[in-house]
This record gives structure tokens, C-alpha cells and sequence, in this order.
């Protein structure tokens, strides 16, 4: 029964180490020293114990795969990289479609580089149906004038009921019931009218109301076959009507 110390702390290198051996033939605790053993060392231990090691042997073949080991936990998130330079500015988009009104004139494609240019459009002398009738006045920028209608609106009408018969759409041409701004010309305009009757076309050669009163019972008419301008009383019923609208 080993009662203290542990063989293996022993350092055999740093004996000589002995057994004693004492016996109480009674059973008791009064030894009496029997003998007294050198333990000896095994020379190739020793020899192991001190020695240098030895050179390093061939490298083995490759073992087998170990199996699979078990999916990690999910990394933290990274930091947020640097801005990237900017890129190239794309092309100019197209401005959407575009339509041009009445009297609208549109140019350009909506662009940076070509912008839409909205302006009102330039008018000369002459028919114009989407204006309702024949343009004989014109402003110096083409813009804005007078229209004729290409057909008369009656042939028997007194100045109280011409401008009656100016407001109902059945006695206009197809373009002229495009528009409900038809009026009497005045005095002035009747006559340009004359003066282009030919062109304007449709008129007879007889006498035409004008707006322009001449007093409380009558007004200005004009001759259409010599373009004379004279007055007449109001209720003249036989008096022919053409009207006219600005744009």
C-alpha cells in the first residue's frame, strides 16, 4: 500500500534510489528492518530520457476527409464602402407628347439641346378653314386678324334681326360652325370685305349691313356691286348679312 509519494515524479536520472523492506511478524507496527534494495535503471530508458531526438521522419500520405463540420454563425455586417464616382449624366428624355392647339404652333423636340418653342401661329391672307373662313385682315405679326365667313347668313334680314341669323349654326359654312364668336362687321370692316370680295367669294351684288349705327333708326350698309357706302332704316328687311370673327 503506497502510503506517500508517486513513482511516477520519481527522476531515475538523479539516483541512486533504494527499497527498504520492515516487517511485524505480529501483525503489529513494530518494524524490524528485513532489507535494504538498490533499484536499479534500465539503461536504455535512461538513454531515452536524455537524449536529443532524432531527425524528422517522411511526411505521411494524406488522411481521409474528415466529415463536415457544422455551419458557423452568421458574420456581423460589414461597414458601408465609399461613394462611387459619378457616373456620365444620361441622355435628355423626350418631354411627352405634345399637341398643338387652335392657332398653336410647336417646334423642337423637348430636349436640353432643343427645347420646346410654344408660340401662337403666323397667319397670311387667305382661306383658313380651322380659322372658320377666309382671313382678309392680318396684324403686322401674323398672329391675329379678321375672319370672313365664305357664305352669307341671309338675304333678307333687318339690322335688329341680322345678328339672329349670324347665331344660328345652320346658316354657316361646315368650317364656320366650328366657332359661336360670328358678328356683324363694322362699317370699316364691311368695306375691307368689298374691297377683297373676290377672293373672300359668295357675295351677290347688293346691299350688306355693317354694325355701325348711322343714328337711332338707321344704319350703314354698303353696295356690294360698286362698294358704295350709304345709310338705311333699320327695319329694312331686304339687306343681305355676312359675318365676320377675330383670332
Amino acid at each position: 500500500t503506497k502510503i506517500s509519494g508517486d513513482f511516477a515524479t520519481i527522476d531515475w536520472s538523479k539516483g541512486p534510489y533504494f527499497v527498504k523492506t520492515e516487517t511485524d511478524v505480529a501483525g503489529g507496527t513494530t518494524y524490524s528492518l528485513i532489507t535494504t534494495s538498490q533499484l536499479l535503471s534500465v539503461p536504455y530508458a535512461l538513454y531515452a530520457a536524455n537524449s536529443q531526438p532524432g531527425p524528422k521522419g517522411d511526411k505521411g500520405e494524406q488522411g481521409l476527409p474528415g466529415a463536415a463540420g457544422t455551419k458557423g454563425d452568421k458574420g456581423d455586417k460589414g461597414e458601408t464602402g465609399a461613394t462611387g464616382a459619378q457616373g456620365p449624366a444620361g441622355a435628355d428624355g423626350q418631354g411627352g407628347v405634345t399637341t398643338a392647339g387652335s392657332d398653336i404652333a410647336i417646334a423642337g423636340t423637348g430636349t436640353v439641346a432643343d427645347p420646346y418653342i410654344v408660340s401662337s401661329k403666323i397667319y397670311t391672307i387667305g382661306l383658313w378653314p380651322e380659322l372658320g373662313g377666309y382671313v382678309f385682315k392680318i396684324s403686322a405679326d401674323g398672329r391675329h386678324g379678321l375672319v370672313a365667313e365664305t357664305q352669307d347668313q341671309s338675304v333678307a334680314s333687318s339690322w335688329y334681326l341680322a345678328q339672329d341669323s349670324i347665331s344660328n349654326p345652320l346658316n354657316h359654312s361646315t368650317n364656320g360652325q366650328k366657332f359661336m364668336d360670328w358678328r356683324l362687321p363694322t362699317k370699316y370692316e364691311l368695306n375691307e370685305m368689298y374691297l377683297q370680295k373676290g377672293a373672300i367669294g359668295g357675295f351677290a351684288n347688293f346691299y350688306y349691313w355693317s354694325s355701325t349705327e348711322f343714328d337711332l333708326t338707321n344704319a350703314w350698309l354698303q353696295y356690294f356691286y360698286d362698294g358704295f357706302q350709304s345709310s338705311s332704316y333699320k327695319d329694312n328687311y331686304r339687306t343681305y348679312v355676312r359675318s365676320v370673327r377675330a383670332f
